[in-house]
């Protein structure tokens, strides 16, 4: 993107991460210091305990997240590492830095999904294939679109996610790949 100036973060918590959307890249901040964590139903309220001591919660109910906002910055390593362990234990289902969209502003929660449309109806062992060549599982098909499938990245909590899906939308078997988030909603 030779000439083209993309926006600054607005502060130095923020760091610029990007994938690939066709031909483009679509910038985005990570907001360093939140964070969101879908957690199993039954492990709410032990997840919301534990979260507690890391700053100030926000659940976001019909999608069984919760918003963190970190109280110290250097609570992060130690915040990863506890989300690796819910992970493990099928108490939380990701936990990932919440992102502002450079261009629009509108904020993004990446989910562990990504809509991947192939050029031609791939068969069961070309499905295989991507899975281990991306170390991603294919969780379902598009009910109205026998082309296009919705595959889970492994939890971690971080923005592999992006990458794996920069991956995707550039191997030459895809029409298109796009990371699967939880936007909020601007008029």
């Amino acid at each position: 993107m030779a000439g083209k100036k993309r926006a600054a973060p607005s502060s130095q918590s923020e760091k610029v991460v990007t994938y690939r959307q066709g031909d483009k890249t679509v910038y985005m901040e990570s907001l360093g210091n939140r964070w969101a964590i879908r957690y199993v139903p039954k492990a709410k309220n032990l997840i919301k305990r534990a979260l507690a001591p890391f700053g100030e919660l926000q659940e976001i109910q019909p999608q069984r997240l919760f918003v963190l906002r970190l109280a110290r910055k250097s609570d992060e390593a130690a915040l990863k590492d506890k989300a690796k362990e819910w992970i493990q234990a099928r108490q939380i289902e990701f936990c990932q830095p919440v992102l502002r969209d450079v261009k629009s502003r509108v904020k993004h929660i990446p989910t562990d999904e990504i809509s991947v449309r192939f050029k031609r109806a791939p068969s069961e062992r070309h499905l295989r294939t991507v899975e281990k060549k991306y170390g991603v599982r294919v969780d379902r098909q598009n009910e109205f679109e026998p082309k296009q499938f919705v595959i889970k990245t492994p939890p971690k909590p971080d923005l592999s996610l992006l990458e794996v899906s920069s991956k995707l939308d550039a191997d030459d078997d895809v029409e298109f790949a796009e990371p699967n988030f939880l936007a909020e909603f601007k008029r």
